[in-house]
């Protein structure tokens, strides 16, 4: 939830920052029809001030009401573009919590059950975390996903594993 950051300074590198802004450039008819994002002007002027300064520097961001819409437009649109590749998320909460370093009620597990994407839950290492996967059920559902979604999660869960999405098997 892009809410969560608001009010917040980011730091980043001017490189992945002019990354971020030529990849938002290319695309921008189609992000723009998922929210309000900047213009093509901005985008371009933004790009052009940060040519003169060395890609390794930092550049500091103060993350506002604008900032936000453009973050969900930007999640929306990438989140369509997953669907359409048919790509399968694997949840770990665990470590998202951990190393996302969000609190629990922004993950988007829930959004992306709610936007038909395919995902599975996962426990990373379960001896580095301490945890089995009926404890990250248990957690998927304190983030929000109903018992029906939990039993679709669980369900599809084998036609997403690495031997069925490689070939090597058939289901």
């Amino acid at each position: 939830d892009p809410s969560f950051y608001r009010g917040k300074i980011f730091s980043e590198k001017v490189s992945e920052k002019t990354d971020q802004l030529n990849f938002e450039l290319k695309n921008h008819e189609e992000i723009k029809q998922f929210g309000k994002i900047q213009s093509k002007d901005v985008l371009v002027r933004q790009i052009e001030n940060l040519k003169s300064k060395p890609s390794s520097e930092t550049v500091e961001m103060l993350f506002d009401k604008n900032s936000e819409d453009e973050l969900r437009a930007f999640q929306d649109y990438s989140i369509h573009e997953i669907k359409k590749q048919g790509t399968v998320i694997e949840s770990c909460p665990t470590s998202n919590l951990y190393i996302g370093m969000m609190e629990q009620e922004f993950h988007p597990l829930k959004r992306f059950m709610e936007n038909g994407l395919s995902l599975t839950i996962g426990t990373d290492d379960p001896g580095i975390f301490d945890t089995d996967i009926q404890a990250k059920y248990s957690m998927a559902e304190k983030l929000g996903l109903t018992l029906a979604q939990l039993v679709t999660i669980k369900l599809n869960n084998p036609k997403y594993s690495s031997e069925n999405l490689s070939g090597r098997t058939k289901l």
